[in-house]
């Protein structure tokens, strides 16, 4: 085992020592592998659940949301038209009429509830705004139209189909564009709500879609990625493809297979790897895009082929930034990290940006992911130009894992760049998560993002030199936003916050009414938070010189403090996930005594999904005793008996959905 590791560790510097960091790779202008075109399905113009023509009744949550309060509306109204805001990804809203100067006259204009959940909450990207309406997707791909100033429903489209995101809506010639279930895009007519077609990209069960979509000239760019949702993510033979469809019908125009050749580098029964997260970024004047791609797997590895034996080599694409001609031909590429065993995706959203180092303009694209690395290459070649290390960094540069011992890696599985960066006036901003996992040869654990910390920081695009750096008290999920003089960032504790652009110094802060994973927009004099985590999850709408209060948290009083159990009669147990904590059990701690059959009762105030499971043992390697089903709430209650083990001990529990961030321990007596 040893020895195989060492030839791992040669075939991984053999590599580098061939195509050094800097250097691009040449292309030859071939087509990419063929990929089989999926079969386009035109809906008919009276299509079942089609959208309303006139406003629907407010869904469930929508009923539970605060109240709208409007305002009267702007002589101007400015759009997000893109995921990250133009075709260049750079987030940056910088005619917005949001500054320093009146940051703190934001006030809530409106909030809009949703109907949907997911395993990390329900709104996990960026809504869009084009002429007056925001469109926006949760993570049960229901899609929503709702109007800029008054935050008013215009038409829904509810799939109810589960996604792990991030996904969200594209906008262009009179369309949205969205996934319509994991493995389906469909084109939705963009004022009546009503699908126009429907193409499904993936027939097979090693291929899903969770990226926001693209949309322009005629064009919709999306990325399958290997499997289809959290029990089924990156399985022998999942390879992630990228695809080019006719806006106006869905049809198939190019595909490109971000795995080399098709190739799963040795064992496709047990490898997988590639496909994209995010949109790409586009040139609109050639016609070229840009993306980041994912990582391969197994990461770290299996028992039979520890520390990604299976799959030998650099496993190009993965990890890489990608150039693509209009016709889907791969033009270049650059790996800044080869056969990965960490989960270290270079998947955020390439940036397209002009700097002038030396006084020289050069065109440039700026890509990051959750190695911890921001990059700067070429636009035309793509030579790397610098490489900048974000957040703290600890162990991740190691070539293999031992086999008997577990290594704290930082950035950890849900580490580093996890979310869109933004660009302007020559600095690209940065969000960082520093989130630590653990890595043996076989097994990792995923990175407790609750207890993690985060960071913005502003890197001199030109030479990659850090410009300032601001810590923040939680991980940063909530991508950089630039609106005016300033950037604005969110936590996954929920803290708004804006940034001065050139000081970096914090002017302002707002807290949600729950957590954010979803990334801010910007329309005019308005700043769009997608509060996911929230009960209900929501829309609000901050504008400028509105005077409404934000929906109050509910009283930390109606929950008992964390760790402490809650008062039980004999043979009764309760322990719940409050609203306020949504990924957090109310107690840590729950005792019984040894040999008698006990009833728990456990209640979901959250809109997150979640169970309660307990073990015969130390850990979740144990037996099962106990656990209830998985149901999202709030206000759901699963009731399960037990008879506690004879032997008095400490015994574990755990969420399944969250096993690293809700754990606690039965203490039988």
């Amino acid at each position: 085992m040893e020895r195989r590791i060492m030839l791992v560790a040669i075939a991984v510097l053999t590599v580098a020592c061939t195509a050094p960091a800097g250097t691009p790779t040449p292309v030859p202008p071939t087509t990419a592998p063929a990929v089989a075109a999926p079969t386009p399905t035109t809906a008919p113009a009276a299509a079942p659940n089609a959208a309303p023509t006139a406003a629907p009744k407010p869904t469930a949550a929508q009923a539970t949301a605060a109240p709208v309060t409007r305002t009267s509306p702007s002589t101007a109204s400015v759009d997000w038209p893109q995921a990250n805001f133009d075709y260049a990804n750079t987030r940056a809203a910088t005619n917005s009429s949001i500054s320093a100067g009146n940051v703190g006259q934001l006030g809530v204009a409106w909030t809009f509830g949703v109907a949907g959940g997911g395993t990390y909450g329900t709104l996990s990207t960026s809504p869009v705004v084009v002429n007056g309406t925001v469109y926006l997707q949760d993570l049960k791909s229901n899609v929503y139209a709702i109007d800029l100033e008054t935050g008013t429903l215009k038409w829904q489209k509810l799939y109810n189909a589960d996604d792990l995101g991030p996904n969200g809506p594209a906008v262009d010639g009179g369309k949205v564009f969205v996934e319509s279930n994991v493995q389906t895009v469909a084109a939705l007519d963009a004022n009546s709500g009503a699908e126009v077609w429907s193409t499904q990209l993936a027939t097979v069960d090693t291929q899903g879609i969770d990226q926001q979509i693209a949309a322009y000239g005629g064009t919709v760019y999306v990325s399958t990625v290997p499997g289809t949702g959290r029990t089924n993510f990156y399985p022998g033979g999942g390879m992630g493809i990228i695809y080019a469809l006719d806006e106006q019908t869905g049809s198939v125009k190019w595909s490109f297979n971000t795995v080399k050749d098709g190739d799963l580098w040795g064992h496709p029964d047990v490898t997988s790897g590639g496909g994209a997260w995010y949109p790409p970024a586009i040139d609109t004047s050639t016609g070229m895009t840009y993306w980041g791609i994912g990582n391969p797997a197994p990461f770290p590895g299996t028992a039979e082929y520890p520390n990604g034996t299976s799959r030998p080599g650099p496993n190009l694409y993965t990890n890489s930034a990608i150039a693509l001609d209009a016709s889907g031909q791969l033009q270049w590429y650059q790996q800044p990290k080869s056969h990965d065993l960490t989960d270290a995706d270079f998947e955020a959203s390439p940036i397209l940006a002009t700097v002038q180092p030396n006084g020289a303009s050069r065109n440039i694209v700026v890509g990051s992911g959750k190695a911890g690395y921001v990059a700067g290459f070429d636009k035309r070649t793509g030579e790397l130009l610098w490489r900048t290390a974000v957040g703290i960094h600890q162990n991740d540069d190691l070539e293999s894992f031992p086999t008997d011992s577990t290594v704290t890696v930082l950035p950890g599985s849900n580490g580093g760049v996890e979310t869109p960066m933004a660009f302007a006036d020559g600095t690209v901003y940065v969000p960082v998560v520093n989130a630590a996992s653990t890595f043996t040869a076989t097994k990792f654990t995923t990175a407790d993002v609750t207890n993690g910390t985060g960071e913005l920081d502003a890197i001199d695009a030109a030479t990659g030199q850090i410009q300032w750096k601001a810590d923040l008290d939680a991980p940063t999920f909530g991508a950089a936003t630039v609106a005016g003089d300033l950037v604005f960032t969110s936590t996954f504790k929920g803290k708004v916050l804006a940034f001065d652009r050139t000081s970096g110094k914090q002017v302002w802060m707002w807290q949600a009414p729950g957590g954010i994973n979803g990334f801010l927009s910007v329309a005019g004099d308005t700043l769009l938070v997608p509060v996911g985590l929230a009960s209900p999850p929501q829309v609000v709408a901050l504008k400028i010189g509105a005077s409404a209060h934000a929906t109050p948290q509910p009283s930390a009083a109606s929950n008992p403090p964390a760790g402490v159990a809650p008062a039980s009669s004999a043979g009764q147990l309760t322990v719940g996930t409050p609203a306020s904590d949504p990924l957090s059990f109310d107690t840590t701690t729950l005792n019984a005594a040894a040999g008698t059959q006990v009833t728990l009762q456990y209640t979901n105030n959250s809109s997150i999904p979640h169970n309660w499971h307990l073990f015969e043992g130390p850990d979740a390697n144990s037996p099962t005793i106990a656990q209830t089903s998985i149901k999202s709430g709030p206000g759901d209650l699963e009731t399960v008996q037990f008879t506690t083990p004879t032997q008095a001990g400490s015994y574990f529990y755990q969420c399944d959905v969250h096993p690293t961030m809700m754990t606690g321990h039965l203490v039988v007596h």
